[in-house]
C-alpha cells in the first residue's frame, strides 16, 4: 500500500492550495491529484513535458505518486516547464545557438528549425491561458519565498523538491527572463544527502547563481490578466455577505464564474 505522508509527518488539516504550496505538503498535492482526475492530469503532463506521443508513451505512468514528483525529469526539462509560468503560459524549446548569419545577413543556421536538445518539442506552444500563469506565479512567489533562495530582488518565482530519504533536493526558479533549475546530489541514487533538503542546499544555491549571473530587469506581463475575488476561508468558495471570514485571493477568468459559498448561505 502507499501512503504518501508530508514531511516529518506533519499535518495541517484543511489547508488553502497556497498554504499548501509554500509548505510542500505533500498530501494536498495527492489530493488534487486525485480530484483533477488522471485523464486531466496526463494531459498537463504530456502539455509541459511529453508533447511527442512515443515519449510520452514511453515515460509517462499512470498513478497519482506523479502529484508528488515520481516520474524522472531533467534539470532542463523543469526549467522549460517552470518557463511557462512566467511567460504568460508559453514554453519556448530551448537551444544553445539561436541563429548563425554571414554578413550579408544571409542565415547558415536558425534554432527554429532545429531541436538541438533532442526533446522532440515544438518551437512554441501555449500550455496553459495567460491569466492561469498569473495565478502560479503568484502561488510560486509565496513559495519562492520559503525556498530558501535569497535573491535581491523581491520579482521571482520558485519551488522546492526534496526526494524520499533526501537523495536529491531541488529548487526551480523563474524571474523575467530566465528559468533556471538547480539539482544537488549523488550520481548514485542509492546515497542519502543526510538531512540535505531542497530549501536548504539547492535554494541558496541557486539564489547566489541568479544573483551573480543575471542582471537584467524586467516584469512579468500576462494577458488576460487574472482577477481578484473575495472568497470564504471556511469553504474555499466566493464569499457573500454571510461568510464569517474572507479573505482576497487571486482567480483566473477564463475558468468561469467561482461557485458561491454554500456552507453560509443561510446566512445571508
Amino acid at each position: 500500500d502507499w501512503r504518501p505522508r508530508n514531511f516529518r509527518d506533519k499535518y495541517h488539516g484543511e489547508v488553502s492550495a497556497r498554504y499548501a504550496l509554500a509548505h510542500s505538503l505533500n498530501v494536498p498535492a495527492v489530493r488534487v491529484g486525485e480530484m483533477a482526475g488522471m485523464k486531466a492530469l496526463s494531459r498537463q503532463f504530456r502539455e509541459f513535458f511529453f508533447p511527442d506521443q512515443e515519449v510520452y508513451n514511453r515515460r509517462f505512468r499512470r498513478d497519482l505518486t506523479i502529484a508528488i514528483g515520481s516520474l524522472e525529469m531533467s534539470p532542463l526539462e523543469m526549467a522549460v516547464a517552470y518557463s511557462a509560468f512566467g511567460n504568460n503560459g508559453v514554453i519556448h524549446r530551448p537551444y544553445l545557438i539561436r541563429r548563425i548569419e554571414t554578413r550579408d545577413g544571409e542565415a547558415l543556421y536558425d534554432s527554429q528549425n532545429v531541436d538541438e536538445f533532442g526533446m522532440k518539442a515544438p518551437a512554441r506552444r501555449r500550455v496553459m491561458p495567460g491569466d492561469v500563469a498569473m495565478v502560479m506565479a503568484s502561488l510560486l512567489k509565496d513559495s519562492a519565498r520559503k525556498g530558501g533562495a535569497r535573491f535581491k530582488r523581491d520579482n521571482f518565482l520558485g519551488k522546492t523538491g526534496t526526494s524520499n530519504n533526501n537523495r536529491d533536493a531541488w529548487f526551480v526558479g523563474v524571474v523575467p527572463g530566465l528559468s533556471a533549475a538547480v539539482w544537488v546530489g549523488y550520481d548514485n541514487p542509492r546515497n542519502s544527502m543526510g538531512k540535505a533538503t531542497g530549501s536548504a542546499v539547492a535554494g541558496p544555491l541557486w539564489g547566489r547563481i541568479v544573483t551573480r549571473g543575471w542582471r537584467r530587469a524586467g516584469s512579468f506581463n500576462f494577458k488576460p490578466s487574472a482577477i481578484y475575488l473575495d472568497f470564504c476561508e471556511e469553504s474555499g468558495q466566493l464569499a457573500h455577505r454571510g461568510c464569517p471570514r474572507v479573505k482576497q485571493e487571486i482567480y483566473a477568468g477564463s475558468l468561469g464564474r467561482p461557485a458561491r459559498c454554500t456552507k453560509h448561505a443561510h446566512q445571508n
